[in-house]
């Protein structure tokens, strides 16, 4: 059972301004943290030896999950190891048994106790698998199972606020994993590092740049029903979080789903007042994703391209165009691609009035914190397949 949450104990409710006011501070949040948590990533890795490690899982649960799908990809590559994002529950129950001790899983959950993340980590264990926990809190149950520990720097309760701080956690991670198993030397590590550090500064030019347009935005679908964010590769991650950024700030149903997988599902969709948010970076997608906004046009769906600057012929071949300034490479541009969807998600909760996280209804304070709750197994499912 969860415990209900004491009204006379329950921190006050996050505005609708505050989500977005923390959204516009982002380049500066980032910008004031960035080489200490530069330096916690070297020093939570000195002297770890994984030259033996054949797979990495990188597990969490609601934007941690979304950090991780952001992640993947840029961990394969850089590492050189074949990678795999999972939600915790997915990890713990169903794919833990296929964990071997080459097996590293990043399992993270900002409170360091949610019930699924500590299952996973247990599971994993059991397996053999080693395991590194990354959490805000020190002393939680995550850290006592983890091998290693990374510390995420407090962001407050807006979780928006602490998506890309983890996205930059597991980058760096991903480099300094990829520099001790010399798949990079120190030179082009720590260009990729100072690279991350400059796209700060393209957050506040895309931020700028976008704030107009999604005001406009704004008013054109105040009444909408449903927001579908399409993209495809490292960027789904953006997709998702735009979804989620929908649902806890407004309340109103919103979904991610692959851009490919429109042409064969989402394109039957009969309603022509959604806005679909069609995110796509200078990349391997970009052919497919025009071809998918020419596709929106012809049949009446609202499309608006979350794309480079630059683009032109993308961005102009949508309804709309909220430009990403950005000059990381593909495997990276979720550090910024999620920004477009994030500032119309809040300023769509500023002019609705909305109440973040339903904090207006009883019956979300009568539920309890959900997250933390739950009997966590902790014993390896048997399988009836063999």
């Amino acid at each position: 059972m969860n415990k209900p949450l004491d009204p006379a104990h329950h921190p006050s409710p996050l505005s609708p301004q505050q989500l977005l006011d923390d959204t516009l501070r982002l380049p500066d949040t980032l910008g004031a943290s960035f080489d200490a948590v530069a330096q916690s990533v070297q020093e939570a890795l000195e002297g770890c030896d994984v030259g033996d490690v054949d797979a990495i899982v990188l597990g969490g649960s609601g934007d941690l999950h979304h950090s991780a799908l952001a992640t993947e990809i840029a961990f394969a590559r850089l590492t050189g190891i074949p990678t795999r994002a999972l939600s915790s529950m997915s990890l713990g129950l169903y794919h833990a048994r296929s964990l071997t001790p080459r097996s590293l899983v990043i399992q993270m959950t900002f409170s360091g106790k949610t019930a699924r993340a500590v299952e996973a980590a247990t599971l994993a264990r059991l397996a053999g698998a080693r395991v590194w926990g990354l959490t805000s809190v020190p002393g939680s149950p995550l850290t006592q199972l983890s091998e290693r520990c990374l510390f995420k720097p407090d962001t407050g309760r807006n979780e928006a606020a602490g998506y890309p701080v983890t996205m930059l956690l597991l980058y760096l991670v991903a480099i300094e994993l990829a520099e001790i198993r010399r798949q990079l030397n120190a030179e082009d590590a720590d260009r990729l590092r100072a690279m991350l550090k400059r796209a700060i500064g393209d957050m506040r030019a895309t931020l700028d740049h976008c704030l107009p347009i999604a005001r406009t935005l704004v008013d054109e679908f105040l009444d909408m029903d449903h927001a579908l964010f399409l993209a495809s590769g490292p960027t789904f991650a953006s997709a998702a979080n735009g979804s989620a950024r929908i649902l806890e700030a407004v309340g109103l149903n919103a979904s991610a789903q692959d851009i490919e997988e429109w042409v064969h599902l989402n394109r039957w969709v009969e309603e022509t007042r959604s806005p679909s948010f069609v995110i796509v970076p200078r990349g391997a997608g970009c052919g497919r994703a025009r071809e998918v906004l020419d596709a929106m046009s012809l049949l009446g769906k609202p499309s608006i391209a979350i794309a480079d600057h630059t683009d032109r012929d993308l961005g102009l071949a949508a309804k709309a165009w909220l430009p990403v300034h950005c000059s990381l490479p593909e495997e990276l541009a979720p550090f910024l691609y999620h920004l477009p969807g994030e500032l119309f998600a809040h300023l769509l909760g500023v002019r609705r009035q909305a109440h973040p996280y339903r904090s207006d209804r009883d019956s979300y304070l009568r539920l309890g914190e959900i997250r933390w709750g739950g009997v966590a197994c902790t014993t390896l499912p048997i399988s009836e397949l063999m």
